[in-house]
């Protein structure tokens, strides 16, 4: 298997590897907050996750934020399309 190219070790390399997608327990602000819920509150949010059709990531966002829970579409579309630090 072929070795992944080594950045740079200081300045923009550093900071490039401290947001890498491989850091271990790397979430985005979606995957903490289904961390973060109960565990039928995370159910419930994953099935609407999934249900593309009957819920739009700008009503999920709205709904998390009367939630408490501040994040906005754009975070939930990218935890959708899986392309956050979760996947």
């Amino acid at each position: 298997m072929a070795k992944a190219p080594q950045l740079g070790s200081g300045g923009f390399g550093s900071l490039l590897e401290k947001h890498s997608r491989s850091q271990p327990g790397g979430r985005c602000s979606i995957g903490a907050i289904l961390e973060d819920m109960d565990d039928k509150d995370a159910a419930d949010f994953r099935l609407a996750l999934a249900d593309r059709k009957t819920y739009s990531s700008s009503s999920l966002a709205r709904a998390l934020n009367e939630y408490g829970y501040k994040t906005s579409h754009s975070s939930v579309q990218r935890h959708r399309t899986k392309g956050c630090q979760c996947e």
